[in-house]
């Protein structure tokens, strides 16, 4: 994984669509900003994510991955400390997976449709790049047209389409498809 030493181009500031916007490295002094976010947001946008980022305990785990290497998270701030949306590459050199990332990336719906995913998974992009990856995979719910429409623009083929993969909080289940993009095919 890189380290926070080698990304030359974090942190700094930019405007879309009139807001400021400032992405820097998820540190450990980013855990309240992050709470303050997850906590914030609608229950159809938690419904299907890996664990529940709105617990303590479970940011206090994305920290420690980050400490370990496993995960680099980009944060999004809002030109003062709010966290308007992250994107994080995950990543494991001891697995049999160990050419491949993960992007998991979320943005507040106020800031939909300005380009701050866009942004966020050109850094995550840049990470896999810096750290030696082939792919890079994303995993979203089937009924998500808006998103896997998003990713196929960035270049993202869906591979795999797994049926009843899903289960949501009122027992119903949903398909899981997987999109990959290779790396050195991916264009800032």
């Amino acid at each position: 994984m890189a380290t926070t030493e080698s990304r030359n181009t974090l942190p700094y500031s930019e405007q879309l669509e009139g807001y400021t916007v400032e992405y820097r490295l998820m540190s450990p002094d980013d855990r309240g900003a992050l709470l303050a976010f997850t906590q914030m947001l609608p229950k159809e946008d938690l419904m299907f994510l890996r664990m529940d980022v709105t617990k303590p305990e479970v940011v206090d785990h994305w920290i420690e991955n980050i400490r370990q290497g496993l995960t680099i998270t980009v944060l999004a701030f809002d030109g003062e400390d709010n966290v308007i949306g992250y994107g994080s590459l995950h990543h494991n050199k001891m697995m049999w997976t160990r050419h491949l990332g993960e992007l998991r990336m979320l943005a507040s719906p106020e800031y939909r449709g300005i380009g701050l995913g866009k942004r966020l998974t050109n850094e995550v992009f840049q990470i896999a790049k810096e750290s030696g990856l082939d792919r890079v995979f994303v995993q979203i719910p089937a009924h998500q047209p808006h998103v896997r429409e998003m990713l196929e623009k960035l270049g993202f083929i869906a591979e795999a389409l797994l049926t009843d993969w899903l289960i949501g909080q009122d027992d119903t289940t949903h398909d899981l498809v997987v999109m990959t993009q290779r790396v050195v095919d991916y264009h800032v």
